[in-house]
C-alpha cells in the first residue's frame, strides 16, 4: 500500500510548480523550538545512562537541549535578524510559558509560528488528541495575536488521524502542513483548504 494521505504519483508526471515572482529557489527556514520538561523522560538521548537505566532527572540529555534554548536561540535569532531572513518556528506551545524571553523575540522578529504539541512528546500516546490539538493552537493564537496555519507533531510522530484532524475537526483555517513520517519527501505537496 502506498501512503493512504496522498495519492501516489511520479514526480515526472506531476505539473511543475512554478515559484513566486519567476525565482528559481524558494527556501523556507524553520527552527524547532521545543520544552523537554526536566521532571520527565527525555524525549530522545544521546547519552545512554549505565547499564541501561534511564533515570528522571536525567541531567546530561536534558543539558543538551537546555543549552539551544539558552545559548543557541539567541545565536539563530540574530543571525536571520541581522540578515533580514524570515523564518518559521515549529513550537511547542508550553515555550510560551518555559521560555517566554524566546517566545517574545521570535514573535518581535515575526517569525511565523506553527503548532509542535503542547510539550515535547509524541501524540501517539494522547488519548484526547483533537482536544490537545485545538489546545496547543488556541494558546498560541491567543500569544501571537493570529490562528496558526500549520502543524508538525513532536518528534514526527503522529496517529493515523493526525492529518484528517489538522483538516477537518480542528479549527484551522487551512489544511497545515502535510507531514507524516516521509515529511521530508513530500512536503512540498501543501493543499490549501478555502
Amino acid at each position: 500500500m502506498t501512503n493512504p494521505r496522498i495519492a501516489y504519483q511520479m514526480s515526472s508526471t506531476r505539473k511543475r510548480l512554478s515559484p513566486p515572482d519567476g525565482k528559481p529557489l524558494i527556501v523556507h527556514l524553520v527552527v524547532n523550538v521545543e520544552h523537554w520538561r526536566f521532571e520527565h523522560a527525555m524525549p530522545r538521548t544521546i547519552i545512554t545512562a549505565p547499564h541501561g537505566a534511564e533515570k528522571v532527572p536525567d541531567i546530561p540529555n536534558y543539558s543538551w537541549a537546555e543549552y539551544g534554548m539558552r545559548c543557541g536561540m539567541p545565536r539563530i535569532l540574530d543571525l536571520l535578524v541581522d540578515r533580514g531572513v524570515p523564518a518559521s518556528t515549529t513550537i511547542n506551545a508550553s515555550v510560551v510559558d518555559a521560555y517566554p524571553e524566546c517566545a517574545e523575540a521570535m514573535l518581535e522578529a515575526g517569525w511565523e509560528f506553527i503548532g509542535h504539541g503542547m510539550h515535547q512528546e509524541s501524540m501517539q500516546a494522547e488519548e484526547a488528541e483533537a482536544e490537545l490539538i485545538q489546545v496547543v493552537l488556541d494558546k498560541l493564537a491567543r500569544f501571537t495575536g493570529q490562528m496558526t496555519r500549520g502543524w508538525l507533531s513532536p518528534g514526527l510522530k503522529e496517529t493515523t488521524g493526525s492529518v484528517r484532524l489538522n483538516l477537518q475537526d480542528v479549527n484551522m483555517p487551512m489544511a497545515g502542513i502535510l507531514r507524516p513520517s516521509v515529511h521530508t519527501t513530500i512536503s512540498r505537496w501543501l493543499r490549501w483548504r478555502s
